[in-house]
């Protein structure tokens, strides 16, 4: 089994993003790489091939490739173009605060790869002629940037980010929810979760959003993210919580109330579960084993 690291690919670790752009791109066996890859098929068609599969992909077919994941290209088609933005997410997160809470980045970003790798067949977001465009415009310029390396460079480079995964995004949004009606719902409940973290919430209320039966939306939503809609909730809350605490801007009652939880005392039994410590002892630390976990427990 390849394995591609991000040392091959990003020239500097201080600024881990890279765009490579191939015509016509080789058939390339299985492999996994540790950062994560955005996909575009900028032209011609090829074979997706995956541990839980092969599908078809051609012009147009965005997808997102999460670290660890297996999957490779078979191609005969001298056509095939694809664009591959490699990155380091954790570069990005400040500046896409509010995209992350998005119906369709939690889709395009986090269920979608969850469900392919559990055998799912998620047909793929496709981008019209006009939206690839686009996307081509976005792309040239962020390669120019990582080119010529002018001054600030770094700061326009995730700017342009920022703005080709909004894009996408907003693409991904005018997708009919007949295509794959379970996920954007699923994706609809994570987002108002994400908004309402720190309100009480009710299964009732997600059920309404989501139009599902009760047993119907706990099996799609586990299946979906691989935990229940009770801890997803306080995965959200927590992640939200110890943000408030590393950065001091609450002690632990007040970030225990300020994220949804209504007993400091059942708040500080969830963060020794969830992180080995208590809320006092993260505080002394606060160290970077600490906040590795707090990345840890905010991905789904």
């Amino acid at each position: 089994m390849l394995k591609w690291y991000k040392s091959h690919f990003f020239k500097s670790n201080d600024f881990p993003i890279n765009i490579l752009h191939t015509k016509p791109h080789p058939s390339c066996p299985l492999h996994i790489h540790d950062f994560t890859e955005m996909v575009i098929i900028g032209q011609g068609k090829a074979k997706h091939i995956t541990d839980y599969g092969t599908s078809e992909i051609s012009e147009g077919d965005v997808f997102v490739i999460i670290p660890g994941e297996k999957h490779g290209y078979k191609c005969n088609d001298e056509n095939f173009e694809v664009y591959n933005i490699i990155f380091d997410f954790s570069t990005f997160e400040k500046s896409m605060f509010a995209l992350k809470k998005s119906a369709s980045f939690k889709a395009l970003f986090n269920l979608e790869p969850i469900l392919r790798q559990k055998g799912e067949n998620i047909k793929k977001m496709k981008l019209s002629p006009y939206q690839l465009t686009i996307s081509r415009d976005i792309l040239s310029r962020i390669q120019e940037e990582l080119s010529k390396k002018q001054s600030s460079y770094e700061d326009m480079c995730r700017a342009l980010i920022t703005e080709l995964f909004v894009f996408i995004c907003r693409c991904y949004e005018e997708v009919p929810i007949s295509t794959h009606p379970e996920l954007i719902r699923i994706a609809h409940v994570l987002e108002f979760i994400e908004k309402n973290y720190d309100k009480k919430i009710s299964q009732s209320e997600l059920l309404k959003i989501c139009h599902m039966s009760r047993s119907s939306f706990q099996r799609t939503f586990l299946k979906s993210t691989g935990t229940t809609p009770k801890k997803y909730i306080i995965k959200v809350r927590l992640a939200h919580a110890v943000d408030l605490i590393a950065t001091k801007k609450y002690n632990i009652t007040g970030a225990a109330y300020a994220t949804g939880f209504s007993d400091s005392n059942y708040f500080s039994r969830i963060f020794r579960r969830y992180f080995k410590m208590s809320p006092s002892t993260f505080i002394k630390q606060c160290s970077s084993i600490a906040l590795n976990n707090l990345s840890n427990i905010s991905k789904l």
